[in-house]
């Protein structure tokens, strides 16, 4: 088996789908570390391990979209059984919406079903100013009002030098990624965006209903751009329903 690509914090013993999680930029699978407790019991949790962060700090992040994809799809199979439901929140939502038109054009298992979470759609370009480029200083600020990143890892210079290679080229990968035009997936989508998100007009969140020609919903959650934080047992509990609708199951009263 190859590098870890995916944890598992609770396995279940006969799930009837697996959830597969990808987090924002400068995200981890600890972001996720809580998600079990509110699923379903048969949603079985399954959070991506990228490089350069957690138990592959050591290794070089990737800085495209694309690249993360490619290596992701080589090795999915290897961790990952079907039916399973793709989970992503920000970049982690164009990760997971990337992997799933990766998946389809190699021919290979294809997820039940796509969720997306506080993220524009892929053809809606991003209105903000770029950042991935500024000094370590000014860059650093940038983060910090986004908010996302534990606020006690900017007390400690030496935590922000462990985290800024990753946090830098997770922004470099989201904003140099173009959509590049095709068919729509033909994959059950669900889009879920924050009421008071300023980093991600919910209107544009919304837009990913055009990207799927299966059944394709918006749903909304109060909160700003890290409703995903702010509202774990909400965003956890319905992600497990989707999961389970989405592959078939019968989702819990």
């Amino acid at each position: 088996m190859s590098r870890p690509w995916f944890t598992v914090d609770r396995e279940r013993s006969a799930p009837e789908v697996q959830l597969v999680a990808f987090p924002f930029a400068g995200g981890s699978a600890s972001v996720f570390r809580a998600w079990p407790a509110w699923l379903p019991p048969t949603v079985e949790l399954r959070a991506a391990l990228l490089p350069g962060r957690e138990r592959r700090v050591s290794e070089l992040p990737h800085d495209r979209i694309a690249t993360l994809v490619s290596e992701f799809a080589d090795v999915f199979a290897e961790f990952v059984d079907p039916p399973f439901v793709l989970f992503g929140h920000s970049m982690g939502a164009t990760v997971a919406y990337e992997l799933t038109r990766e998946m389809v054009a190699r021919g290979l298992v294809a997820p039940a079903g796509l969720i997306v979470s506080g993220q524009r759609a892929p053809d809606v370009v991003d209105p903000h100013p770029h950042i991935h480029g500024l000094p370590d200083a000014e860059f650093v600020a940038a983060v910090r009002e986004l908010g996302g990143t534990p606020p006690e890892v900017f007390a400690h210079p030496e935590l922000v030098d462990l985290v800024l290679p990753a946090l830098r080229a997770d922004f470099t990968a989201v904003e140099t990624y173009e959509w590049t035009p095709g068919p729509p997936i033909d994959i059950p989508l669900v889009a879920f965006a924050g009421d008071h998100d300023r980093v991600v007009d919910p209107a544009d969140v919304a837009g990913w209903t055009r990207h799927s020609t299966a059944s394709a919903e918006v749903v909304t959650f109060p909160g700003g751009h890290f409703f995903l934080t702010e509202r774990t047992d909400d965003v956890a509990r319905r992600a497990g329903h989707d999961a389970l609708r989405l592959a078939g199951a019968q989702p819990p009263a």
